[in-house]
């Protein structure tokens, strides 16, 4: 490991911060694999199962986003009555 520092400092702090290793030491890179091998078996029925989710709250979040507009639209007309009975 390397011990080199930089310094910043300006009126408010003064820090000294590791300077970054370059990529040599870095942690070995890997090759890159292909999609089947990056995934499980199991991986590919989370992310079915999380699509299917996220398709189920999209249909319930329009349904509330409906219901709500409803609520509004009914709040607007009590308001109006309320205007039309002053």
């Amino acid at each position: 490991m390397s011990s080199q520092t930089s310094s910043i400092s300006g009126p408010l702090h003064s820090v000294s911060l590791p300077l970054p290793l370059p990529m040599s030491l870095a942690a070995p890179q890997l090759p890159p694999a292909s999609p089947s091998q990056q995934l499980g078996p199991d991986a590919f029925a989370i992310v079915e199962r999380a699509q299917q989710m996220v398709e189920i709250l999209t249909e319930e979040n329009r349904v509330l986003h409906q219901e709500l507009q409803g609520c509004y639209d009914n709040a607007d007309k009590l308001h109006k009555v309320c205007d039309m009975l002053k």
